[in-house]
């Protein structure tokens, strides 16, 4: 298995080359030293200040140079906040926390497990981090002995380090007036398909409260504004209360704003479970998703296996099939494997579903429709069944 899925990755040699580590360059001192000035230079363009918590802004820093939409707004003296705010985040965007965990987060209570700071973590322990950030394979429950629960509250998915998420869009909704009175923000675990997020922890219901509590404090209906995988939640959200409370959304809602929601799925996240491929395509870059596959603990055969046990990635797969994943009939080429991987797939086939799958399906390479590719999924994954069908 790892080694056709080297292959699609086209780095077999690097992935089964040795790797040599040493302190200094693939240990702790790496991190410490080198990754927060390539996270300066990747995303702030050199300062190195961005790692310190930003202070308030000075009475000279207007509001017209730090938020020019906002800011003109309030010069020209025209109605600022108007409706009440609930904001949604996407996909690995929540910070989540342990409140029961074992090995390096034993007696970790609340402590954030996907955040900037556990990063370096990856370093130390990746295995430990991982092994906490995985859910049961089969029944998506967590595993025996840990307990990882979403952050709550407007700092749940305001900045991830330096990489700024909703801190901004916050920072500018004050400049209009806004307060938490009138903006909420309502995170959730991102591991979880929709049904089981409110199977496990009622977001669903979290949700309605929500919006029913903006309501009545503010006198007017709600903007629901929701990013990328958290806009596929609300519309499941949607087809929920709507079941239970006819008209609801139309008495509580007053629109809806939706930032590159997946509604159709996504074709990158197809790599996920099946390549690892998934670093880059959250935002951080090809050169920073080399060093943490290299550095990181997060090698492309980690990744897959990890993001295997979400049950939210069925949710991002493509959907609508040929009729609107129409590329020329092709969706995914796989290449004839060579004899070394073919061996490789046969000698891990008794054992592994994925290795069975690929050797039973692609052996001689393959062109696959949208829906072939993802029937080879279905074969690779049985427990991804109910979850493509909607569960």
């Amino acid at each position: 298995e790892q080694a056709m899925l080297a292959a699609w990755a086209r780095t077999a040699r690097l992935l089964h080359a040795p790797k040599p580590r040493c302190f200094c360059c693939g240990g702790p001192l790496f991190w410490m030293c080198i990754v927060p000035w390539l996270l300066c230079v990747a995303f702030t363009g050199g300062s190195p200040l961005v790692l310190i918590a930003p202070a308030p802004p000075a009475e000279a820093d207007t509001p017209m140079s730090r938020a020019p939409a906002a800011g003109l707004l309030h010069k020209r003296g025209e109605p600022t906040r108007k409706k009440p705010l609930l904001i949604v985040p996407g996909m690995t965007s929540t910070a989540l926390e342990v409140w029961r965990g074992t090995d390096c987060y034993k007696g970790a209570h609340r402590r954030r497990l996907w955040s900037f700071r556990e990063s370096f973590t990856l370093a130390v322990d990746p295995s430990c981090l991982r092994r906490h950030l995985a859910l049961n394979k089969t029944t998506w429950d967590d595993l025996d002995g840990i307990s990882v629960r979403a952050s709550t509250g407007l700092s749940a998915a305001d900045a991830f380090g330096p990489l700024n998420l909703w801190g901004e869009l916050l920072r500018n909704l004050a400049i209009l007036d806004y307060d938490e009175r009138s903006v909420h923000l309502l995170g959730y675990d991102w591991r979880l398909s929709p049904r089981r997020l409110q199977r496990r922890d009622g977001w669903f219901t979290q949700l309605r409260r929500e919006a029913e509590l903006l309501k009545e404090l503010n006198g007017e209906k709600v903007v629901l504004v929701a990013h990328s995988l958290g806009a596929t939640h609300v519309l499941h959200f949607f087809g929920w209360i709507e079941a239970r409370a006819p008209g609801w959304t139309e008495e509580h809602v007053s629109a809806f704003v939706s930032i590159g929601g997946a509604f159709l799925g996504s074709a990158k996240a197809y790599a996920y479970p099946v390549t690892g491929e998934m670093t880059e395509s959250i935002g951080l870059g090809a050169a920073f998703a080399a060093m943490l596959e290299k550095h990181g603990g997060l090698g492309r055969t980690s990744v897959a296996e990890l993001t295997r046990t979400w049950a939210s990635v069925p949710a991002l797969l493509p959907r609508g099939g040929t009729n609107y994943w129409s590329t020329n009939s092709t969706f995914l080429t796989i290449e004839q494997p060579s004899p070394d991987v073919l061996e490789a797939l046969r000698r891990d086939a008794p054992s592994s579903q994925v290795a069975a799958a690929l050797l039973d399906r692609v052996a001689g390479g393959a062109e696959l429709t949208v829906d072939g590719a993802l029937d080879l999924l279905r074969a690779m994954l049985p427990a991804y069944g109910a979850l493509l069908s909607g569960e």
